[in-house]
C-alpha cells in the first residue's frame, strides 16, 4: 500500500524579483484557458504522484536574484500509459469553466490566474507516455488560441547508476542514477520499492519510480511531494466530445517535435505574436524614466516586447 502524503509549499523569497521565464510563460497562456467541456476520458490511473517542478533562473543568470518559479505537476500512472500535467493549469481551466457555466454565463472579468502567488506558474504542457500507442510519447502545448500536439518515440535513456548516492524521499529510500538527454545532464533518484519505470516529464526506464531529478546546472528540479494509490480518470482535450457555447473551441494543431521546440522559443522571442495572429488588440504597460507608458502592440513594434531568452529543457 502506498501512503498518502500532502505537499508543503515553501515561502517565496520576498526580496527577489520575478524572472523573465515567469513573464514569458504567463504571456503565452491559452486565451480564456482550455474548455473543460472538451475533456475526453482516455483511461484510468491507479497511482498518483505529485511533483514540485522548480525553475531557478538565478542559476542561469549569475549575479541576479529571481524568485524561483514553480508548478505542482501530477503524474497519473495507469495500466497501459501515464499522463503528466500541471495542477495549476487544471485549476485555472476549472475557474473559467465554472464562471461560464454559473450565474455569470461568461468569463468576462474573471481572473483565472490571480490566485497564483510567489513564482507559481501554470505550465500548459501535458505529456502522455505510451499513448496513443505503446512506445510513443504524445505532448500537448497550450499556447494562445491553439493546442499544439506532437508525438515522438519514448526516449531510450542511457542510465549510469550511482547506488551509493541515496536520498530519503517521502519515506522511500531512493537510489541515484545519471544520464544525458538532448543537451543536458541529469541526476535522478528512484525507488525500487515502487515498481514503475516512469517519472516526471519525459524521464523513463529505471527499475523503480523516479522520485526526484535535477540538471547539473541547478536550473531545473523535480521532487515528489505526495503519493497516493487512489484511482481516477485520465483525460485529453478533444473538442469533438463537447464544447461550452460561450468559449472558443479548442483547435488542435499537429506539429513535429522540432516545431514544438520553436514554439517554446517563441514564448520569449515573440510573446505578442499569438495575440496579433488571433486579431486581439494587446496593450502593454512599461516603466520608462520613472513613469508607466502604455503601448498598443502592432506588427511593426512587436519585437519591442520580446523577453530575454530563457533556458529550455531540450536543447537539441
Amino acid at each position: 500500500m502506498v501512503a498518502v502524503l500532502l505537499s508543503c509549499v515553501a515561502l517565496p523569497i520576498v526580496h527577489a524579483q520575478p524572472s523573465p521565464y515567469h513573464y514569458a510563460q504567463r504571456s503565452s497562456y491559452p486565451f480564456g484557458c482550455r474548455d473543460v467541456a472538451s475533456k475526453k476520458e482516455v483511461g484510468r490511473y491507479h497511482l498518483l504522484i505529485q511533483y514540485r517542478f522548480t525553475v531557478n533562473m538565478s542559476a542561469e543568470e549569475g549575479g541576479k536574484e529571481y524568485t524561483p518559479d514553480y508548478d505542482l505537476m501530477n503524474l497519473e500512472i495507469g495500466k497501459y500509459f501515464s499522463r503528466y500535467y500541471s495542477t495549476s493549469a487544471d485549476k485555472c481551466d476549472s475557474i473559467v469553466f465554472n464562471a461560464r457555466n454559473g450565474k455569470r454565463l461568461g468569463d468576462r472579468g474573471v481572473d483565472a490566474y490571480g490566485w497564483m502567488k510567489g513564482g507559481r506558474l501554470a505550465l500548459y504542457e501535458d505529456y502522455y507516455q505510451d499513448y496513443p500507442d505503446k512506445g510513443r510519447c504524445t505532448v500537448r502545448m497550450g499556447i494562445g488560441a491553439n493546442e499544439y500536439e506532437y508525438t515522438d518515440e519514448i526516449p531510450v535513456f542511457q542510465w549510469k547508476y550511482n547506488l551509493a548516492e541515496k536520498r530519503e524521499i517521502l519515506g522511500y529510500t531512493s537510489l541515484g542514477a545519471e544520464t544525458s538527454f538532448r543537451g543536458r545532464r541529469y541526476k535522478v533518484w528512484f525507488t525500487p520499492d515502487i515498481p514503475s519505470s516512469r517519472g516526471p516529464w519525459k524521464f523513463y526506464g529505471l527499475p523503480g519510480l523516479i522520485m526526484a531529478a535535477e540538471d547539473e546546472e541547478g536550473i531545473f528540479k523535480w521532487k515528489a511531494v505526495g503519493i497516493s494509490s487512489v484511482e481516477g480518470k485520465m483525460y485529453i482535450f478533444d473538442p469533438s466530445v463537447g464544447h461550452t457555447p460561450s468559449a472558443s473551441p479548442i483547435v488542435v494543431k499537429k506539429v513535429s517535435r522540432k516545431q514544438g521546440l520553436e514554439l517554446e522559443k517563441r514564448k520569449w522571442s515573440d510573446p505578442q505574436g499569438p495575440y496579433l495572429e488571433a486579431g486581439i488588440i494587446s496593450i502593454v504597460d512599461r516603466m520608462e524614466n520613472g513613469r508607466m507608458v502604455s503601448y498598443t502592440v502592432t506588427a511593426e513594434n512587436r519585437e519591442l516586447f520580446a523577453y530575454p531568452p530563457f533556458p529550455q529543457l531540450e536543447l537539441e
